[in-house]
């Protein structure tokens, strides 16, 4: 069974390859077999990523190997302020992570790091008010005059901004944190905020993200489009990844 999946002789042909289409696997498999049907070729696509010699990264694209997750750890001060938010608000949802995860995959590092949480719109003054009575350096959805005036001076401030619903969520440590496909997303929709990690920065950060981690394109154009950008990234994910294919 082995023997026809060819295993040794695919890893070697698309080494390197970002993505791999199923087109391309079906000419791989007829190179040595012409009269291969669909059905088998699809049976053997399956029977690689089960295996986790092919990883899935959107509907017909896949890659070779099992890239490493993405689940940053959050920090001791990250999960006290999401429990003592969670007791205190207990049927809102909340999201948190900080930017200083960022320095594993751009290309500048910051000794600086702004701790983003984000919950449900009607939630969003509540729970700035209750981090004000706790004195924190916290802001409301603040615009790129406060981000440069006020946010960049602080050492460690909490932005409080409006969750997105259905985003992609993954819990670490009973923490509520975002995958990297939001992360990535969010970089590119809230310019104001994340005004540090344009440019050229922020294609470094997605190149990195590529390719160190599983990046699940579905599920990133799935949220890309409940931001409705989902065309413009599209492109961006083609410019970065796939420049023939534009």
């Amino acid at each position: 069974m082995a023997d026809k999946l060819h295993i040794e002789r695919l890893k070697e042909r698309f080494k390197g390859k970002s993505t791999i289409s199923s087109e391309n696997l079906a000419i791989f498999y007829k190179e040595s077999e012409p009269n291969v049907k669909e059905t088998t070729i699809n049976w053997r696509i399956y029977e690689l990523v089960r295996m986790g010699i092919l990883e899935r990264i959107s509907r017909g694209q896949f890659r070779i190997g099992q890239m490493k997750p993405y689940a940053p750890e959050p920090s001791r001060q990250l999960s006290k302020l999401y429990k003592d938010l969670s007791t205190h608000f207990p049927y809102i949802q909340l999201c948190i992570w900080e930017t200083g995860w960022l320095n594993d995959l751009g290309q500048h590092l910051s000794n600086r790091s702004w701790l983003i949480l984000e919950t449900e719109k009607d939630a969003c003054e509540p729970v700035f008010h209750k981090l004000q009575d706790n004195n924190k350096a916290v802001f409301l959805e603040p615009t790129l005059e406060m981000m440069e005036r006020y946010v960049s001076i602080e050492s460690n401030p909490i932005i409080v901004k409006a969750m997105v619903s259905e985003g992609p969520f993954q819990n670490s440590k009973g923490v509520n944190i975002p995958m990297l496909e939001k992360i990535l997303v969010d970089l590119v929709c809230d310019t104001d905020i994340f005004y540090a990690y344009q440019g050229r920065e922020l294609e470094y950060i997605w190149e990195n993200a590529f390719s160190r981690y599983t990046v699940l394109q579905d599920k990133l154009l799935r949220y890309a489009s409940r931001r409705r950008r989902k065309r413009e990234i599209s492109e961006y994910i083609k410019k970065l990844y796939n420049p023939a294919a534009i």
